[in-house]
């Protein structure tokens, strides 16, 4: 599954999915802004720390909002190879199956301090064998609204965040996919007095699709991530990870659902670099497989704020 689903790029891996960029999205949100406060100067620099916190307040108060996820799957640890491992630390050689970087730009317009409305614009890269003709990919584009604090009370808060998909690849039209609307909310719990916090990712995302689909396509997904995290200091903090998703298809009663990637765990380090980039790399395990260095991933990202 990796860490986080890149759900705005309708790509995902044969084996298991691409639960990828927009957890990665909603966690370098919540890690950029703390970063922001974690490496402001100390006060015995006072002319540095005037002059960052005018920049700062300069960046908080215009409406436009930039920003840059990147996504790396990458191969086992036990085996690297240019392609990802499955579960049980079998490597399938097939292009859909090649360690990707997943690119995704968000541009958007604030309405208000915490509500963000703009679009998401994606491609893939696929870095080996490099500089082959297959190595970028167009993904489908997104249009979104989102609120960085939807709820903010005592010591929990909780973004949620609202996509629809435009289907402009080739391979989205080929399934007769009109769009795809996902909704999306991290939660987080401070532990008082302490260094540890704790919450979840989860969303619910369906598809329509016209009238010459097929007859058993997905038209619903659910994803569900509860995580625990350890703040060393201001720059850096330890989180684990655990992952599971199902989905149901058209013409079955509503209570059935199938598991649509094997769960995984995943353990990370979030390194806040500077203010506006963090880079988080980490390793993901598949509890359900086998539980050795073959069936063992190395993923990354890296995440920027522009604007």
């Amino acid at each position: 599954m990796s860490l986080f689903f890149s759900l705005s790029q309708e790509k995902h891996k044969s084996v298991r999915g691409s639960l990828q960029i927009f957890a990665a999205l909603a966690l370098s949100f919540n890690l950029i802004h703390s970063a922001s406060a974690a490496l402001k100067p100390t006060t015995s620099v006072a002319t540095t720390t005037s002059t960052t916190e005018k920049a700062t307040s300069v960046k908080s108060s215009q409406p436009f909002s930039a920003s840059y996820a990147g996504v790396f799957s990458g191969p086992s640890l036990g085996n690297p190879s240019g392609y990802q491992p499955d579960d049980q630390g079998n490597v399938r050689i097939d292009p859909s199956n090649r360690i990707v970087l997943r690119n995704s730009f968000n541009l958007g317009y604030k309405i208000t301090p915490n509500v963000v409305v703009g679009s998401i614009l994606n491609f893939n890269y696929y870095p080996l064998p490099m500089f082959s003709k297959g190595s970028f990919e167009l993904a489908d584009p997104a249009l979104k609204v989102s609120n960085g604090n939807f709820i903010k009370t005592g010591h929990f808060t909780m973004a949620v965040d609202l996509r629809a998909s435009i289907p402009v690849t080739q391979r989205t039209r080929d399934r007769n996919l009109l769009t795809s609307v996902r909704f999306w909310q991290t939660s987080t719990y401070q532990i008082p007095n302490s260094h540890w916090s704790l919450g979840a990712y989860s969303f619910v995302k369906g598809y329509a699709y016209g009238q010459n689909a097929k007859k058993d396509v997905a038209i619903l997904d659910a994803y569900l991530a509860p995580f625990l995290n350890y703040e060393f200091n201001q720059t850096a903090s330890l989180s684990l990870t655990y992952e599971m998703d199902a989905t149901h298809y058209a013409g079955q009663s509503l209570t059935q659902w199938a598991a649509k990637d094997p769960t995984d765990l995943t353990l990370g380090l979030a390194l806040n670099l500077t203010p506006s980039i963090t880079f988080n790399p980490w390793i993901e395990i598949f509890p359900g497989g086998k539980v050795n260095l073959n069936a063992t991933q190395f993923g990354a990202l890296v995440s920027a704020r522009i604007l």
